[in-house]
């Protein structure tokens, strides 16, 4: 498992914002990942943590809440703390810290420099299902002197058939 955290996949409107796609790759990776066993006995939880930093760059708004268009490059560390039991369920605490810089493509905006964290939870179910929850902050300053900050929450639910639900809220 130590790779698929390593190796994420870009899903969904990762250019939306940065945070939101590493919170749901995390879900649909792990979803795609675990497999339920069962035993007869009760095996002591395992705990393990897990720390990457990834480096990428991307065309994309810097906050969750739109505006013009930067070419962004985005320092990801993502630390996430496992707990996985033997009757097949995981749960994941995941903190993440970002730093991003971007040159807009339109040369009359100003520069900008922005940090994000980020703090989320991961469980499955031995039957299949999964929830995630995630709260994050990004803070913008951009050359001119303007700063901007924002909050988004995201939570998805699979079903142990594989229906996904989901709501993202930026403010």
């Amino acid at each position: 498992m130590n790779t698929a955290f390593r190796h994420l996949p870009r899903l969904g409107n990762r250019a939306r914002h940065p945070v939101q796609g590493m919170a749901a790759a995390t879900a649909f990776v792990l979803c795609g990942v675990i497999a339920v066993t069962g035993t007869a006995h009760a095996d002591p939880a395992q705990h393990s943590t897990e720390t990457f930093t990834e480096t990428f760059t991307f065309d994309g708004p810097v906050t969750c809440d739109g505006g013009p268009v930067y070419t962004l490059t985005d320092t990801l560390t993502v630390t996430d703390d496992l707990v996985t039991n033997s009757g097949g369920r995981l749960h994941v605490r995941t903190t993440l810290t970002q730093s991003i810089t971007g040159i807009p493509l339109d040369p009359s905006l100003p520069g900008v420099t922005a940090t994000s964290e980020g703090h989320g939870i991961f469980t499955t179910s031995p039957q299949g299902a999964a929830a995630q929850a995630f709260v994050g902050t990004t803070t913008a300053q951009y050359s001119d002197g303007t700063q901007v900050t924002t909050r988004e929450v995201d939570h998805v639910t699979v079903t142990p058939d594989r229906r996904i639900h989901a709501f993202s809220r930026c403010n």
